[in-house]
């Protein structure tokens, strides 16, 4: 913006460079013509002395000439030589004269120098001037160099023009008419000098009696201006009550006249506009200060603007939403703070191509949790675009909306409907379920699950007991093979419940050994927040067991019927007096009596391995793998318990051929391999009972196996170097090894094998591995037909 001049100063400044420059151009033109002028004279008056010292000499020559015609007749030498020096002494202006004869023989030669005038010898001058001056026939004169001056020769023959007896020269020097011109021409220029003194005098003069003039002149002349500015002002501040009181009666008083009318106009108008806008703006506060959302508005640059709602204190939980920042409201840590920045920057630039909802969407904070006196709040956040008249985003509307009450019934609603799944499943489940095989999970699940309880309630109480006797001791320890045994079982209930679709027990199973997990590695909550962790979710653990047998008492009835059709105490009478008879008996038709009574207990392959098809079908499912499942000669009978035993084993075996042996069905398509298929098998030979899972998926990378190994700590990389394969596949038995990608509640934690081998050794058996990378794995369990925990079990016939 340029300064501001004031309308004084320019026309002050003007009429003085208007004057100024008039001074200047009259002073110009009258030196110019005195310069004109005293040149002129210098010509007239040079002029005027030249013709009169022409004058003088042309007489001087004419009167001599004549005077010397008798002389020279006579021969008069001295008279001529008294002439010419008397004449050239008594005249100043005069350098020489001469008198020559028409020989051009020098009589006289008289000058300063020879006053006398007696030559010094009289041989004829040759010299130019003395030639032409030997020439004329008639006087005339000639102006030539002479020393330092110009001197004017006047010359004139002697005698008649047919008898010429000689030739009189006068030399009139010119230093007399330069010395009088340079005269002339000092008084000229000092009179001039003097002129122009005078004028610039006068001039100073006149102007600075004009700038005097002219400056209260032009004060008087902008007074009413400056008073009607400053009016201006004023109205433009927006104060309309001073009036504009006109200052002239010229055009600028007719301009503060429409300066009144207009002020009066727009005073009434702002007037009412104002009762408008405090209408306006009371409703507004009203709206705010009604509506059930949280509203602030924020600049681009991210401030807060003072508009608000009053809800919004009470949603963000503040004192006022104006005196907070956009980071203190939606609760921002530096990396949220500067992804706003770039968010605000990304709608500046985008909002007239991009739609705004998709723009909003993009926004850091769609959602916050706080804590509120009834607990966890949830409130849902939303943006708005606020535009000028002109379509340019300029502020951007924040919206806040409590949904705590929405929240808490969707999740009201989504435990229901959980809920409900699970029961659904849970019936599903049990209804197509033997109930001697229910009966026997509920057994070992209830035994495993009291056995975790008083381990962990155990380490609880010990916890807690050391922390107030030896507040500064190191802290409480738990091994990891205490850790290893709670996680075992609970592995084992998670992998049980998992095959019967007891989606609530396995779910509350994983998440009590993601707790566990966290006593293994360096403690980042206090042990005893982990433990009553675990506590809690081992007795939902068991409320889900008690809703599993109560579903079981409604399908099946009373205690006594749970098991089969008949009482399950009169099966094991039958079934015990079949053995003793068995044993006794004489009569072949009595001993056949006796094998059926002892077979009447005794269950197809597929109906042991029915509940590990499941499982394999579910885990699959989960896995959005594709796989078949059969089960070698299916149709041979044997003990219904003849799998009790390994009921955990194989459990785990097959969740780890689903889910680390079989491929997906993208990479079986591009090998070329089809469905997945998995067998399992029983043989009994040598008196010992053999149970085999094969399935035919990518087999055991044991190169990966032994990274992970050495990546766990379990081994070096110089041990691995010569470590012998078979004991490389080994490592898979070792805990927390495992070839999963990724975790979830079917593999990962690599704990399953080992729980398998350790499950093995103690039945007296033992476990073999054969793979084969790229086609697939066996699995072998070889066990005594009789165990000692196996009880009751007996040969096959």
């Amino acid at each position: 913006m340029r300064s501001f001049v004031s309308i004084r100063s320019k026309l002050i400044s003007n009429i003085m460079l208007l004057i100024g420059g008039t001074f200047i151009i009259l002073l110009s033109v009258i030196i110019t013509s005195n310069v004109i002028s005293i040149g002129s004279g210098m010509e007239k008056t040079k002029r005027q002395i030249r013709e009169s010292l022409i004058a003088k000499g042309k007489l001087l020559t004419k009167n001599n000439s004549q005077a010397m015609k008798v002389m020279a007749q006579d021969n008069a030498f001295t008279a001529i030589q008294g002439l010419v020096a008397s004449t050239v002494a008594d005249d100043d202006d005069l350098v020489y004269g001469i008198y020559m004869d028409r020989d051009l023989k020098a009589w006289v030669i008289a000058d300063a120098e020879n006053p006398a005038g007696i030559p010094k010898d009289y041989k004829p001058l040759s010299d130019s001037v003395a030639l032409w001056a030997g020439s004329l026939s008639m006087p005339s004169h000639k102006e030539y160099p002479h020393d330092s001056i110009s001197v004017i020769e006047f010359a004139a023959p002697v005698g008649d023009s047919a008898d010429i007896l000689g030739y009189i020269r006068y030399g009139i020097s010119t230093a007399s008419m330069k010395y009088m011109i340079d005269e002339s021409l000092s008084a000229a220029r000092r009179g001039m000098l003097q002129s122009m003194i005078i004028i610039v005098l006068t001039g100073l003069i006149s102007v600075t009696i004009g700038f005097l003039v002219l400056r209260q002149l032009a004060s008087r002349i902008t007074m009413p201006i400056g008073a009607l500015a400053e009016s201006s002002r004023i109205i433009a501040e927006g104060n309309y009550d001073v009036a504009v009181v006109p200052q002239s009666n010229d055009e600028i008083g007719r301009l503060a006249e429409h300066f009144e009318s207009m002020r009066k106009t727009i005073k009434k108008y702002t007037d009412h506009l104002q009762v408008l806008i405090d209408e306006k703006m009371q409703q507004v506060k009203d709206i705010l200060n009604n509506i059930d959302q949280g509203l602030f508005t924020v600049n681009l640059d991210g401030t807060v603007n003072n508009e608000y709602s009053v809800r919004a204190n009470e949603i963000l939980q503040v004192d006022d939403v104006a005196n907070c920042t956009l980071r203190e409201l939606l609760r921002c840590n530096s990396e949220i703070e500067a992804a706003f920045k770039s968010w605000f920057a990304l709608v500046r630039k985008q909002y007239k191509r991009v739609r705004w909802m998709k723009l909003a969407r993009l926004a850091p904070v769609q959602e916050l949790e706080l804590k509120g006196p009834n607990g966890e709040e949830y409130v849902s956040i939303d943006y708005q675009r606020i535009c000028d008249k002109n379509g340019n985003l300029v502020k951007i509307m924040v919206l806040a909306l409590d949904e705590t009450e929405k929240r808490n019934r969707d999740l009201q609603m989504e435990e229901e409907r959980r809920k409900h799944e699970y029961d659904v499943k849970t019936i599903l489940s049990i209804a197509h379920t033997p109930a001697e095989e229910l009966t026997e999970f509920m057994v070992d699940t209830a035994t495993r699950l009291r056995e975790v309880r008083a381990e962990v309630s155990r380490h609880l109480a010990g916890v807690t007991r050391h922390r107030d006797h030896y507040p500064d001791s190191m802290e409480y320890s738990i091994t990891r093979e205490q850790v290893d045994r709670m996680y075992r079982d609970l592995h084992t209930i998670k992998g049980n419940s998992g095959s019967y679709d007891f989606e609530l027990l396995s779910t509350l199973a994983h998440r009590a050994e993601g707790q566990l997990e966290q006593l293994r590695e360096k403690m980042l909550d206090r042990r005893d927040i982990v433990l009553s962790t675990v506590d809690r979710l081992l007795t939902e653990m068991s409320g889900s067991i008690d809703d599993i047998h109560r579903k079981m008492k409604l399908i099946f009835g009373s205690e006594e019927e749970l098991s089969v059709r008949i009482p399950e105490v009169q099966v094991s009478r039958i079934v015990t007096l079949g053995t003793s008879v068995h044993s006794s008996a004489v009569d072949p038709q009595v001993r056949q009596l006796a094998d059926a009574c002892i077979r009447l207990s005794w269950k197809p392959a597929k109906s042991l391995f029915r509940k590990y098809q499941k499982l394999a079908l579910k885990s699959a499912r989960k896995l959005l793998k594709n796989i078949t499942v059969t089960v070698s000669d299916e149709n041979v009978l044997y003990p219904s318990d003849f799998l009790a035993d390994l009921d955990e084993v194989f459990i785990h075996l097959v969740r780890n051929a689903v889910a680390h042996g079989i491929e997906t069905s993208e990479i079986r398509d591009e090998l070329e391999k089809g469905i997945g298929h998995i067998s399992m098998g029983i043989q009994c030979r040598n008196g010992r009972k053999i149970i085999s899972l094969s399935d035919d998926g990518h087999g055991i990378d044991i190169d990966k196996l032994v990274e992970r190994a050495i990546g766990s700590g379990i081994i070096t990389r110089e041990e691995a170097e010569v470590l012998p394969d078979e004991d490389k596949l080994n490592l898979v038995f070792r805990g927390g090894v495992t070839t999963s990608e990724e975790l979830s509640d079917v593999s990962g934690r690599g704990m399953g094998m080992q729980i398998v081998q350790k499950k093995v050794e103690r039945m007296g058996g033992t476990l073999e591995i054969a793979t084969k990378f790229g086609k697939g794995t066996t699995i072998t369990v070889s066990l005594p037909e009789s165990s000692d925990t196996g009880e009751g079990r007996k040969e096959i016939l």
